[in-house]
């Protein structure tokens, strides 16, 4: 959850509009980005066993140590990670929701990655016109990773739902 103001912050950008609100969407959408590179890059699949270095996870993820340290810094303020002598570990948050093992949430990441960073990309042009570039099934289609994201988050939802929905049509 990139953006959580707390109770000043609220009343100061949202209730007495003495702050740029706008400004939390901005870092809200900066945050999907780097959670959704997180997902991509493997990282908390990485950490699900045992806390890492920024430096042993670049090397087991192949990646660079300096972006790690940035990475992981910013995954522990938006509280998917935490910091502790050194070592990064996923939250509880983060190893319910979002491992492969566990929900499965991290493919609705790498599914909206796909559709904001590719097929959202002419979204003004569609404004304009009242009309997709593009059907979205179409486009799925065409695209084997985003349509396997896009399944395995589905299940995802399905697994997570399931229970209530059939003790709902029972």
């Amino acid at each position: 959850m990139p953006i959580q103001p707390n109770f000043l912050e609220q009343m100061i950008f949202l209730n007495l509009n003495l702050g740029p609100g706008v400004i939390l969407d901005i870092w809200s959408g900066i945050g999907l980005r780097v959670i959704v590179a997180a997902v991509r890059l493997g990282v908390f699949e990485a950490l699900a066993d045992a806390p890492l270095t920024p430096e042993a996870l670049a090397q087991q993820i192949s990646a660079h140590p300096r972006g790690m340290k940035v990475l992981l810094s910013t995954l522990a303020a938006f509280g998917y990670v935490r910091e502790r002598d050194g070592a990064y570990a996923n939250t509880a948050m983060t190893a319910k929701w979002m491992l492969r093992r566990s929900a499965g949430f991290d493919a609705g990441f790498e599914f909206w990655g796909f559709n904001l960073f590719q097929l959202m990309n002419n979204l003004e042009d569609s404004l304009r016109t009242g009309q997709p570039p593009l059907n979205l099934y179409e486009w799925i289609e065409t695209q084997p990773e985003a349509s396997h994201a896009f399944q395995q988050w589905m299940v995802a939802i399905a697994k997570f739902a399931g229970d209530e929905i059939v003790r709902k049509v029972a």
